[in-house]
């Protein structure tokens, strides 16, 4: 029974970080094939999606973007994929000297650079009668840009490490001792993250205009 529930939930999960790197591959390419002009400083045009704006250094971009996409989501599927193959759940995404406060940090930081590179293409704001869209100049989403690019060579050579570690690892030796990971570790790696939500999620919505 255990064996059936850890196949179904990995290939779920490998499924589920598949569709979010065509997904994320595909709001890049909108956002290279759609161009947009800027109406004064709070709106701006959207245009309709065309092949013929995508230039080639615009091809170039794509395939940088889809290529960190895909460092986002690898070491997802390899860990389900591991899930699968030895029918036991893993403590974190990393294994790092028996699972220290820098492998949670690493599985927390993972989840919030996916969600952070895909709210980076959703673009919010429905067009007006001329087309145009308010708020274009939203500093939250600029906040969101600086976290996403200033933080993605720390991810990328992370999951390097991360992918090259558990791939020359035998299995065997890398079960886990099974002790829980103190729920501090949890704490104090979501702090970062948590104090950029509550920024981005203020800027957009006035969320502490009460205090």
């Amino acid at each position: 029974m255990r064996q059936n529930k850890c196949e179904i939930i990995s290939v779920i999960g490998i499924m589920a970080a598949i569709l979010l790197f065509a997904m994320d591959s595909a709001l890049a390419l909108y956002d290279l094939g759609s161009g947009h002009a800027i109406h004064g400083n709070a709106y701006f045009e959207r245009f309709p999606f065309n092949w013929e704006t995508i230039d080639e250094w615009g091809r170039w971009q794509f395939c940088i973007m889809t290529g960190w996409f895909a460092l986002l989501i690898i070491p997802w599927i390899q860990y389900f994929n591991a899930v699968r193959l030895e029918g036991r759940f893993g403590k974190t995404l990393a294994e790092f000297k028996d699972e220290p406060l820098f492998s949670v940090f690493f599985t927390v930081f993972n989840i919030a650079l996916v969600i952070g590179c895909t709210l980076w293409f959703i673009e919010t704001g429905e067009p007006d009668e001329k087309g145009l869209v308010l708020e274009y100049d939203e500093w939250w989403r600029d906040l969101l840009r600086i976290y996403v690019v200033f933080s993605s060579p720390f991810y990328i050579l992370s999951s390097i490490a991360a992918i090259s570690v558990n791939h020359i690892k035998k299995r065997g030796s890398s079960k886990s001792s099974g002790k829980p990971i103190p729920v501090w570790h949890w704490v104090v790696s979501a702090i970062p993250f948590l104090l950029l939500a509550l920024s981005v999620a203020d800027a957009r919505w006035d969320f502490f205009s009460f205090l």
